[in-house]
């Protein structure tokens, strides 16, 4: 045995080998989950110009520095305008409602936003 001289151990390179296939396959893996997630923002983001659109409000005012709408307003606009559609359609549930706090409200007039 000398001193000083590393002989190299053939089992050290097939380790060698299996990290660096491992590196190789978390990688991939890593790259695969990168993908997955960029596709479902893009699909995500499609859904909600697709609501964005289908509400019936005019554009932002000129000196707005807001280009759209955020995702809680969207659907929150989406969720009032279900609801009123619900009430114009089959009207106000009165067994829900006490009657001292049904007011005499001009249903159409609450619409003006929409």
């Amino acid at each position: 045995m000398c001193v000083g001289i590393k002989i190299e151990d053939p089992l050290n390179r097939s380790q060698n080998g299996i990290n660096e296939r491992k590196q190789s396959t978390n990688d991939e893996r890593k790259e695969k989950a990168k993908d997955a997630a960029r596709t479902r923002r893009m699909l995500e983001s499609d859904y909600f110009e697709e609501l964005e659109k289908l509400l019936p409000i005019t554009e932002p005012p000129p000196s707005s520095q807001q280009a759209g709408l955020d995702k809680t307003s969207i659907i929150r606009l989406n969720i009032a305008q279900l609801k009123i559609q619900d009430v114009l359609q089959n009207g106000i549930q009165l067994s829900n409602v006490k009657e001292e706090t049904v007011p005499n409200v001009d249903l159409f007039s609450c619409l003006d936003g929409f």
